[in-house]
């Protein structure tokens, strides 16, 4: 058995699950009213998850592992990174919502990012809200996502300065993600590079996992993530130590009381409020919709993310939002949206209700077998960037609708990419 083909499974289902467990044994006491229709729904969606990826990994044993030359496409890739590396400037402007050009200004808002990640992120606003140049900057969206990716996928095959070039742009997308005080970027950082690099060793990934300097560089990622998000959480706080939490979490479990340090289990909570806060709201949705008082509107793939829901309501007049799970929980359980998360199954459920959720991870979970697949033997160029969408899709599950929601027009172009590749190769 080919250990490599179940890498991106055992990851992304392994940390669903690890939010989960830690939802039900970390330091917070959450209280729901349904505990067993919440983990019985959140088991049979893992377990479509996983039995759609088993099952579109052995039927894509099937298939030659014909490894393609890509080549003829490694100079269109190079020209994507070159045009990603130019609009970069631009991207930091908006986004970091600067007045000027001058490297003044970048390095100003840089150091502000790392100082004082709350003021920097209460500055950030979506590319969407900055007129012309954040529309332009969007719709060139796609080309960034698959030069970071391939430039990850090709480093190897490269001469030295597009090497260069292809870690400039990870660099410069950190630097980008830290002066806007986001956390949430910086994870999309390491799937990317992780699951980019893993691929382009196609049935060696499995073994490439025990080298040392690989294990170290992402464990650097990792720790360098988490120690970013214990300081943004000091300072959205306005504080300097987690003791001073102690007020905002009015439940803590007595046995971390007794027997962890308050600045650990502190530390702790907030880490599990960040990743877990979410399925409680997904329990109020459940018991709705279980419920007699439930009246279910299909949202018609409208409602499934915040991009559909803005762009139907702005350029159609078509507001499908008062219908949605979102809405319920903001009006009824006072769950703002925007301000707490909900999990990605409620919004799915806008569209298919609870039951069709684990049927659409059970798709996604054969989407992204075949996916890896053909990143992992080269059948597909556009796979690469594809995968990662996908990936960041269902490493946010706890969270929302994340590639859609944020990302939908690189999801789009992407997968016409992907299917036209496909057709040229059968031809």
């Amino acid at each position: 058995m080919d250990k490599s083909l179940y890498i991106p499974i055992y990851a992304s289902l392994g940390f669903i699950v690890f939010t989960e467990l830690f939802f039900l044994l970390g330091p917070i006491n959450y209280y729901v009213d349904n505990p067993l229709t919440l983990f019985l729904f959140l088991f049979f969606v893992n377990l479509s998850l996983f039995l759609g990826y088993i099952v579109e990994i052995r039927r894509s044993k099937l298939f030659d592992r014909i490894t393609f030359q890509y080549w003829d496409k490694v100079k269109l890739v190079k020209v994507l990174m070159l045009i990603s590396l130019l609009i970069k400037p631009l991207s930091f402007y908006s986004g970091w919502q600067l007045s000027s050009f001058a490297p003044s200004a970048y390095i100003s808002k840089f150091m502000l990012g790392i100082t004082a990640p709350n003021e920097a992120y209460e500055d950030f606003n979506d590319f969407q809200s900055n007129g012309i140049l954040g529309s332009f900057l969007v719709l060139l969206g796609p080309i960034s996502m698959i030069a970071q990716p391939l430039g990850i996928y090709f480093i190897e095959k490269f001469p030295k300065k597009w090497k260069l070039l292809a870690i400039v742009l990870v660099v410069l997308d950190i630097v980008y993600t830290l002066g806007l005080g986001n956390r949430k970027r910086m994870l999309d950082v390491i799937i990317i590079v992780f699951f980019s690099y893993l691929a382009s060793k196609g049935h060696n990934a499995i073994h490439f996992l025990k080298n040392r300097k690989f294990i170290a560089f992402i464990s650097f990622l990792i720790f360098g993530l988490f120690v970013y998000f214990l300081i943004s959480s000091l300072s959205r706080a306005g504080t300097d130590s987690f003791e001073d939490f102690y007020t905002m979490f009015d439940d803590i479990k007595p046995w971390y009381e007794k027997n962890v340090p308050v600045e650990i289990y502190m530390a702790l909570a907030n880490i599990q409020m960040y990743l877990c806060h979410a399925y409680v709201n997904l329990s109020y949705a459940l018991d709705h919709f279980f419920s007699l008082s439930d009246t279910y509107v299909f949202s018609w793939g409208i409602g499934n993310n915040v991009f559909t829901i803005n762009m139907f309501n702005k350029f159609l007049g078509i507001d499908v939002l008062p219908y949605t799970y979102q809405h319920l929980l903001t009006e009824e359980y006072h769950r703002p949206i925007g301000l707490v998360w909900m999990t990605i199954y409620p919004w799915l459920a806008n569209d298919v209700t609870f039951l069709g959720v684990p049927i659409v991870f059970y798709f996604l979970g054969r989407i992204m077998g075949r996916l890896w697949y053909d990143s992992l033997y080269a059948r597909n160029i556009f796979a690469v960037p594809l995968l990662c969408l996908v990936l960041i899709t269902v490493f946010y599950s706890f969270a929302n609708n994340q590639a859609l929601s944020y990302s939908f027009l690189s999801v789009m172009v992407i997968s016409w990419l992907y299917v036209i590749e496909n057709r040229n190769i059968k031809n």
